[in-house]
């Protein structure tokens, strides 16, 4: 369907939009098996206030200040964040990947990993191989499964 709209210089061809608009895909995702051959892990708390980041102290308050907004909260309220950086080497070919915190959750909760112990974690993802879906451009990890061998064992 055409629909052509007046202007003052001249018509405007418009076509049927819904017959034009494609969805969009990423063509930049792959998903490639292979091992990490190098990670770092950091875990962050950050205030549910300002979203500053709050260092937590090791003594046995229950309440700690945030430094930015100057809020007392407590310790239990903080938003925990796990990040990282890891050498993932597959056919040959080595890439330095980034990691959030959605994605390793999924992976922990998966494999029945302590997601307040990253050096278990790096561990665990030094010691297996893994299938992992990345963009190419970003260099993001979007999934990451932790591949077993034939007979289902570790």
């Amino acid at each position: 369907m055409i629909i052509a709209l007046p202007t003052i210089q001249s018509s405007i061809m418009i076509e049927d939009i819904i017959n034009c608009v494609e969805p969009s895909e990423q063509t930049d995702v792959i998903e490639k098996e292979g091992k990490i051959t190098q990670v770092c892990l950091l875990m962050n708390f950050t205030c549910e206030t300002c979203k500053g980041k709050v260092p937590l102290s090791e003594d046995d308050s229950k309440f700690i200040r945030c430094p930015s907004c100057k809020m007392k909260m407590a310790k239990e309220s903080l938003q925990k964040n796990i990040h990282g950086t890891l050498c993932f080497s597959f056919n040959q070919e080595k890439v330095r990947l980034s990691i959030f915190s959605s994605t390793l959750y999924t992976l922990a909760i998966a494999n029945q990993l302590n997601t307040n112990d990253t050096e278990g974690m790096e561990d665990f993802l030094l010691s297996h191989s893994f299938k992992i879906t990345f963009s190419t451009e970003a260099k993001i990890i979007q999934n990451i499964v932790h591949v077993t061998n034939v007979a289902g064992l570790i």
